[in-house]
């Protein structure tokens, strides 16, 4: 089997950092560090169980376009206020947001 490593781009919401109101009012953060990378939230349910509901609102109403997935939210609920990562493309998602490179096995 062969594999090839291609330079890609991905949206760069799938690095970004995103600000969330919770149930009771308070604004949290989610960060994405890759498609393929872990999510974190600064609630305390993540702190505790690894895990919230608050990610799960972020994946639902962002863009976090891949290019294997072609799964682009042309109207996204959120957008990030940041980014974790600076290897930006000239060329925009789907969205409207900008892109990053990547490397990515094939």
């Amino acid at each position: 089997m062969s594999v090839d490593i291609v330079t890609a781009e991905d949206c760069a919401s799938n690095y970004g950092n995103f600000e969330i109101k919770g149930s009771k009012g308070d604004t949290y953060t989610v960060s994405f560090a890759g498609s393929e990378g872990p999510a974190h939230c600064s609630c305390q349910g993540f702190k505790f169980r690894g895990d919230c509901k608050h990610i799960s609102e972020v994946y639902k109403g962002a863009c976090l376009y891949n290019p294997q997935w072609k799964d682009a939210n042309p109207d996204p609920a959120y957008r990030p206020v940041s980014y974790n990562y600076s290897q930006f493309s000239d060329n925009k998602c789907e969205c409207g947001d900008k892109k990053v490179y990547v490397r990515r096995a094939y």
